[in-house]
């Protein structure tokens, strides 16, 4: 997993909860932050273009959070929480990891080629796009990859078909992660040829 770096600066007692601060720091393009873990818990905030350092890297990452003390406090991105109109950022959680003790994410999946099944027709269907990972920090991975090339018509992957020794996966074993169909225009025309081979037997078996 890659660590990026940003700066915050913390929040005073009299900003926290505070609606009208908050609002004023997002109109400065300052995002309310929070930063916590075992005895820990720091109210701070960080500019949007900090943020994007984040919000640019399309896999999951830690990150390495300054302060003022300019000591880095490593952690990693717990939830973000959007405008549900304008779709801009209003506050992000972080959470403070130990390199000895595990956490859980969500870790996203990257399916990787063209599956064989799809090429003759096939329809690909993905049931899940991410899956819960639980591992010590420099074990967990950005992205989970999974090569879906040799999958034809017919196949599929769950989640116990993965073999991974670094981390544990907490999705039951079970779970569909992804499917190659035939596509429903085939599999009703075949339907249809069937039923009338079957009405053509039964004139035979009549007469």
């Amino acid at each position: 997993m890659d660590f990026i770096k940003i700066c915050g600066k913390i929040r005073k007692k009299i900003e926290i909860g505070n609606k009208k601060c908050n609002n004023f720091f997002r109109k400065n393009k300052k995002i309310p932050c929070i930063i916590y873990g075992k005895n820990l818990n720091i109210p701070f905030y960080a500019t949007v273009d900090e943020l994007n350092k984040i919000m640019i890297h399309n896999k999951k990452c830690g990150v390495f959070i300054k302060l003022e003390d300019n000591k880095y406090i490593k952690a990693i991105q717990k939830e973000i929480q959007y405008d549900s109109v304008k779709d801009t950022i209003i506050h992000v959680d972080f959470y403070k990891i130990e390199d000895s003790s595990p956490i859980i994410l969500n870790i996203p999946i990257e399916f990787i080629g063209r599956p064989i099944g799809v090429i003759k027709g096939g329809e690909c269907n993905y049931f899940i796009k991410k899956l819960i990972i639980k591992s010590i920090a420099k074990n967990m991975p950005e992205c989970i990859r999974i090569n879906i090339h040799n999958l034809d018509v017919g196949d599929k992957i769950v989640v116990k078909n993965l073999k991974i020794n670094k981390y544990i996966i907490l999705n039951s074993d079970d779970e569909l992660i992804v499917k190659i169909k035939i596509p429903r225009v085939i599999r009703t025309s075949k339907e249809e040829n069937k039923k009338e081979e079957n009405k053509k037997e039964e004139n035979k078996i009549n007469n």
